[in-house]
């Protein structure tokens, strides 16, 4: 742009000095032109005036005349000379004379021109604002025709210069024309650069803003990060922290020095090995990104987790010029993350190790047995006895509480130890409700863990102060021995377990040894399990039916259902064999359901078939698993509806167990079937040890004596009076009662006696199928035994 001003500018300048040389060209011309043609006569006259003071003598005058002329012209000397060329008069002068005037009167003083310089002469030669003449020396022609001649000189001159300055303007003009052109050209292309540089500076100053906007949004992270930053210079080895990462672990500005030591100094020395490792390889290349979690000393001396990410900066050879990054405080997290895998590893209500941390450490102990054949464990499973009793009498906040005293208790009976150099610490871990288990680490001999399974026996027994009710606890134990380090912790928990269990049948507070027989026996009940569920879908099971007869009259009152399976490779399997492994997979539930409702509908048809014998009952044992699974009014609701059978005629079973179980919700489940119209029975009676004091409580109609009592009639005194108190008891109560297990004439007589109404045992008849009972059913009694009990 500059330039392009410049060109203009000077050819602005040529251009007028050109177009004034021209000017004054012409104008000169025809200024000098009438000078001189003003000057003939002024200078006959002034030759004459001045001849005339020079001839009278009068130099003083003439001195005068003269002095006012160059003043007046501007001239530096003046001299008048005469006609012999001798100066007549001088005057000294200021300054010279433009040297195109001098050269025209130095033509002029050739030319014969007069030599007396007059006033309005040298006025009119000179010409306002002209410059000094210089010297000039006017010589007076001898003859008077030269001026015509000089005349002629002028005019001839003045078209010379006219006609050559014609041609000099047409070159000016063409030279000005190829100029603007040139300077059209170059405004363009200063037009382009110069928008071009506009470009240039508005991107520059975008660059920069966006770079003032970067620079206050990264200030404005750094302070509202909650990481520090940093930025490690490898030219230089310095170290940048922000004030946040200082502050973050509560130093001042000045309390670290800007060095990688320092920082290094600061971290856990357990994970400063790692971190560096990790630094090295990034910054090596061999990794795309530092990042690494450390622990790292504050101020205060506590240690607190980091997460710390950086990442190289390189120069076009990829060697690494400097690492930036960012440092997190995760100790939160971290402290998060720890409680979250004690949660998952422990149990919440006692603090106990979980069964999947309890099986770890199994593994653990299998792997050193792989390793050292000399070393030993064990694996204890302990169950404690009739634990549900304590829920549903005191409650589940009393259960807890029983469970933390037994978990301290636990950890009190085992061992800690020092052995081989290093310390032994059995394991004692809660697996679930009032399942427990211990492992027994680095065992001499299985009469070290028989008695420390004594031991927690003991410690078991001992009271339990809970609330205001001193409880005593018991506990069956199942122990595995590992022969070697081939087993899983799964098969090792599953082999205590099944020792537990058969513990368990023995009764309360034992503890038995895992052996393979255990193990066979349990497979036989898992295949038994699979079994019992292809029976139910291809209707293997069937039912047989006990006679109940009124002991006073000796006719037929009603049938007890009882269920029988059909096995197709094994034929028919008691229902002691096959009712316990159903309650305890809950397949007795679905089993339940399907005894009932064909209980239900044989009675039904037979009622059908001859209405005189409407009135015979039927009865029909619901387990406690039952109670607890399944909706036992629902099922029995169902049924009726289904099978179209009358409510009074169904009575329903149950054990003393089921009401020691759970008396309050027994008691609304008996109060729904009685509303139903079901009669209520309870079944073993005098098995239990509180069931007298719930008699009255209850809706019940039936009370069934235990055939424990009637099969000892006969020689025991005592028994008949427990049997004699039973039935005074509740026919004092409105109830009826029935003897169960009768086999004898001489224990009917005697039932008969103490006033027991119903009775049935093998002496009337064993259980039978559908087709048999049929005969007592309609008046044809049949006695023979042609079925199992």
């Amino acid at each position: 742009m500059r330039a392009m001003t410049l060109v203009l500018v000077g050819t602005w300048l040529l251009t007028t000095l050109a177009l004034l040389a021209a000017q004054l060209h012409f104008s000169h011309g025809e200024l000098v032109a009438e000078r001189q043609r003003a000057a003939i006569p002024l200078l006959e006259d002034g030759v004459q005036r001045a001849s005339s003071l020079l001839l009278g003598g009068d130099r003083t005058a003439l001195a005068r005349r003269l002095e006012s002329w160059r003043r007046g012209a501007g001239v530096s000397t003046v001299e008048l000379r005469g006609p012999g060329g001798a100066v007549l008069a001088r005057l000294p002068g200021d300054a010279p004379s433009p040297t195109t005037d001098r050269d025209i009167l130095r033509d002029l003083r050739g030319d014969g021109a007069p030599t007396i310089l007059e006033g309005p002469l040298r006025s009119s030669l000179a010409g306002p604002g002209s410059t000094a003449l210089g010297q000039l020396t006017l010589e007076l022609p001898a003859d008077a025709g030269l001026l015509a001649r000089w005349r002629e000189r002028l005019v001839q001159e003045l078209a010379i210069t006219a006609g050559l300055c014609v041609p000099l303007l047409v070159l000016l003009v063409a030279l000005l024309r190829r100029a603007a052109r040139r300077a059209r050209t170059h405004e363009d292309r200063l037009s382009a650069t110069t928008l071009d540089l506009e470009q240039e500076v508005g991107r520059r100053a975008r660059t920069v803003e966006r770079l003032r906007v970067s620079q206050e949004r990264y200030e404005l992270a750094a302070r509202g990060a909650s990481g520090g930053l940093w930025d490690w210079n490898l030219r230089t080895d310095e170290l940048f922290y922000s004030p946040r990462w200082k502050t973050m672990l509560g130093y001042d500005e000045r309390e670290i020095e800007p060095t990688l030591e320092a920082w290094l100094g600061l971290v856990h020395p357990e994970d400063r090995p790692e971190m560096e490792r990790k630094l090295r390889r990034h910054v090596a290349g061999k990794v795309g990104l530092f990042e690494d979690i450390y622990r790292i000393r504050s101020r205060s001396g506590e240690y607190r987790w980091m997460l710390c990410r950086g990442l190289a900066i390189r120069d076009a050879g990829g060697r690494p010029l400097r690492v930036a990054g960012s440092q997190t405080d995760v100790t939160d997290m971290k402290r998060a993350e720890a409680r979250l895998r004690r949660e998952a590893l422990h149990d919440p209500l006692t603090g106990l190790p979980n069964r999947s941390h309890f099986q770890k450490e199994i593994e653990v102990a299998i792997g050193r047995a792989r390793l050292d054949d000399a070393y030993r464990f064990a694996v204890l499973f302990i169950d404690l006895d009739d634990f549900k009793v304590v829920n549903d009498s005191l409650g589940h906040e009393a259960g807890d509480q029983l469970l933390r005293e037994v978990s301290s208790r636990l950890r009190r009976s085992v061992r800690v130890l020092p052995q081989e150099g290093r310390r032994t610490r059995d394991s004692v871990a809660r697996l679930g409700g009032d399942e427990f288990a211990i492992l027994l680490d680095g065992i001499e001999s299985r009469a070290q863990v028989e008695s420390i399974a004594h031991r927690i026996q003991e410690r078991l027994r001992a009271p339990h102060l809970i609330g205001s009710s001193r409880i005593s606890a018991s506990a069956s134990i199942g122990i595995t021995l590992p022969a070697g380090a081939e087993r899983s912790s799964q098969e090792l928990l599953r082999d205590s377990d099944t020792a537990m269990y058969r513990a368990k049948a023995r009764g309360r507070g034992f503890h038995e040894f895992f052996d393979k027989s255990m193990h066979l026996s349990a497979v036989q009940r898992m295949q038994v399990e699979r079994d019992i569920e292809e029976g139910l879908e291809e209707r293997q099971f069937e039912l047989h039916y006990q006679p109940i007869l009124d002991l006073n009259s000796g006719c037929f009152a009603g049938f007890e259902a009882l269920v029988r399976w059909n096995h197709p490779t094994r034929g028919f399997i008691g229902p002691g064999e096959f009712i316990p492994i159903a309650e305890e997979t809950g397949l007795i539930v679905p089993l339940g359901e399907w005894l009932l409702n064909e209980a239900c509908r044989q009675l039904r048809a037979w009622a059908l078939a001859d209405p005189s014998r409407a009135g015979s009952f039927m009865g029909v044992n619901i387990s406690t698993r039952q109670f607890e699974l399944g909706d036992v009014a629902g099922m029995t609701e169902r049924a009726l509806r289904t099978t179209g059978l009358p409510p009074e005629l169904l009575k329903v079973e149950i054990t003393e167990s089921v009401i020691m179980e759970g008396f309050d919700k027994t008691q609304e489940i008996l109060e729904r079937l009685r509303a139903l119209g079901v009669q209520v029975a309870i079944d073993d009676f005098g098995t239990g040890y509180s069931s007298l004091s719930y008699l009255h409580q209850l809706p019940i109609d039936v009370v069934k004596i235990d055939r424990s009592f009637v099969g000892e009639l006969e020689w025991d005194d005592q028994k008949r009076m427990i049997v004699n108190g039973i039935c005074a008891l509740v026919h004092g109560l409105g109830l009826d009662v029935v003897a169960e297990g009768v086999e004898t004439p001489g224990q009917l007589e005697i039932l008969r006696e103490l006033g027991c109404r119903f009775g049935q045992g093998f002496l009337f008849s064993r259980p039978v199928p559908a087709d048999q009972a049929e005969a007592f059913l309609f008046g044809q009694p049949s006695f023979e035994n042609t079925s199992g009990p």
